[in-house]
This record gives structure tokens, sequence and C-alpha cells, in this order.
């Protein structure tokens, strides 16, 4: 029998939402990827596990904070629930990769050790040794940060001293 006519099944028997895998685990919760057989398309269920009174209402508290929110941004959400597992809401599911992959990709190579003899391209200049690069980036860095935040610079950094 193939995925969807098991799904059809499932459906037929009553069942809302048919479990597609894990997407994600935490210290007090699981999200699932799930067909939901009355909408007729996968989405995520957030399912707290085990806890008590105070988090059950954190958790209803975070499904109307975010039920309440409208941005592209951001993941919309479906529908807060309860059953024989547990409290649950629904929400639509973001193909991506997690937040861990995307700071540190794997597919990059490592980074480079540098010492004061490397040559480095400034701002599309000759390159120059990395000893004499360093206080022009570090100075134009400082006045970039200052005016950033609305001040002045108060100083040059000398290097090397």
């Amino acid at each position: 029998m193939t995925e969807r006519a098991e799904e059809s099944e499932r459906a037929k028997a009553g069942e809302r939402y048919i479990v597609r895998g894990e997407l994600g685990r935490g210290g007090m919760g699981v999200v699932e990827r799930v067909f939901d057989t009355e909408r007729g398309e996968e989405i995520a269920r957030k399912r707290v596990l085990n806890v008590g009174a105070e988090a059950r209402l954190r958790f209803k508290r975070e499904f109307r904070v975010i039920e309440g929110l409208r941005h592209e941004n951001l993941v919309a959400v479906h529908e807060l629930g309860d059953d024989a597992e547990g409290l649950f809401f629904t929400m639509e599911v973001v193909r991506g990769v997690g937040l861990l992959e995307h700071c540190r990709p794997t597919d990059v190579s490592p980074p480079r050790v540098l010492d004061a003899t490397t040559a480095v391209e400034l701002d599309g200049q000759s390159p120059s040794p990395l000893a004499e690069t360093l206080p022009t980036a570090a100075t134009a860095a400082t006045a970039a940060t200052a005016e950033s935040v609305g001040g002045t610079r108060r100083g040059v950094l000398a290097w090397p001293p």
C-alpha cells in the first residue's frame, strides 16, 4: 500500500494527524512532521511532553501570542489541541536547515591562520602585509562602529606599539 493510500485509509478511520517523522526534540517537547487529513496538507505539530499545569499554561500562551502575529518571517500557526498524548499546536512546515547547520555549515574550508607577513587586500588596494593592514582596518572598524551607534571616535588604535 502506498503512503497516500495508507493516509487515506487512516483518514477514513477518523485519524486527524498522521505522523510522517520527527523534526526536532527538546527538554519539554517534540515537533513532528504530520499529514493533516482535514486540511489535506503536511504541517508541523509541536507537542509539550510530561509537564505540569504551569508549563501547559505557558504553552497555551505561546500559541496565542504567535497566533496574533502576522509577518512573512514568522511561522503561521493553525490550531491548539489536547489529546490522549497531551497538549499540542499545529503550524506550517518551514523547509530548510537547522540553526546549528546554518551557523556552522559543514561544506566550508577551515579558517586560515594568518601571521604578520600574510598579504591582505583591503578595499581593492594592492595586497600588503597583515602587520601594515591591521591598524588601518582596526581604525576603520572603530570609526564605523562609533558612528553607527551615534558616537564619535575618541582615539586611534596604534599597532604595532
